[in-house]
C-alpha cells in the first residue's frame, strides 16, 4: 500500500481470499468510520466486522491470489486532510460461514500533500 497523496493513485491489494477463482471481491468505501465496528455474527458471518460504511461498493471480479484496487485521488487542495475509509470483503462459496462473507480490516486513508 502506498501513501494517499493528492494527485496520486492509491493502491490496496485484496489477498488471502480462500478459493479466489470462485469468490467475488468487494471494496466498501465511506467517509466516516463505523465506531465501534459492527459485528456481523447476527447475519451469519462470525468473526467478521464492518469498519467502513458502504457509501460506495465496488465489485472486484475475477479475484486472483492478490487483486489490486485503485483509488485515483484528485489533485485538489480542498481534499487535504480528508479521510476516506476503505474495507475489503469477499463473497465466498458456501461452507466458509452461513452468510458466505469474509471481511478484512478497515483502512483510514488520510489524504495528504507530502
Amino acid at each position: 500500500m502506498n501513501r494517499p497523496l493528492l494527485g496520486a493513485t492509491q493502491t490496496i491489494n485484496l489477498s488471502n481470499v480462500p478459493n479466489p477463482a470462485a469468490s467475488t471481491g468487494l471494496v466498501l468505501i465511506g467517509f466516516a468510520p463505523v465506531t465501534p465496528a459492527l459485528n456481523l455474527v447476527s447475519i451469519g458471518a462470525p468473526g467478521c466486522f464492518l469498519h467502513a460504511p458502504s457509501t460506495v461498493i465496488q465489485v472486484l471480479f475475477p479475484l486472483g491470489v492478490s487483486t489490486p484496487w485503485n483509488l485515483v485521488i484528485p489533485n485538489n487542495l480542498s481534499l487535504a486532510n480528508s479521510h476516506v475509509y476503505v474495507q475489503g470483503a469477499a463473497l465466498v462459496p458456501p461452507g466458509t460461514n452461513p452468510f458466505g462473507l469474509l471481511t478484512a480490516n478497515g483502512v483510514d486513508l488520510r489524504l495528504g500533500t507530502l
